[in-house]
């Protein structure tokens, strides 16, 4: 069964912040049982470690992308590997990043 996580973090993130994490278990033993994770998607700014923690890889910035959804898959290492994956959304949430523009009067 492929499983939905909703995670929210904000646009002021720093790099190698963690964002949420997966776990998986495998109670197969040696190679078979080391589990391995990766991300599906195009052009993410978020990286997996190998404890399944999902960081920030790049800054974020609600006002370009408000959320990212992508796969994290995880696998085995045996000889025929196994695998599952499990859908992520991350909503980036807005911080006061900006300023106000005044638009008029404007300077002649």
């Amino acid at each position: 069964k492929q499983w939905y996580q909703r995670r929210c973090t904000g646009e002021d993130a720093g790099t190698q912040t963690g964002s949420t994490e997966v776990v998986a278990t495998d109670d197969d033993s040696e190679d078979n049982g080391i589990v391995m994770y990766s991300l599906l998607g195009n052009n993410l700014p978020f990286a997996v470690r190998d404890n399944g923690d999902i960081i920030v890889t790049r800054a974020l910035d609600r006002e370009k992308v408000s959320s990212y959804m992508f796969q994290v898959v995880a696998e085995d290492k045996g000889v025929v590997p196994r695998k599952s994956s499990v859908s992520v959304v991350v909503t980036v949430l807005d911080v006061n990043d900006n300023q106000p523009v005044i638009l008029s009067p404007t300077k002649r």
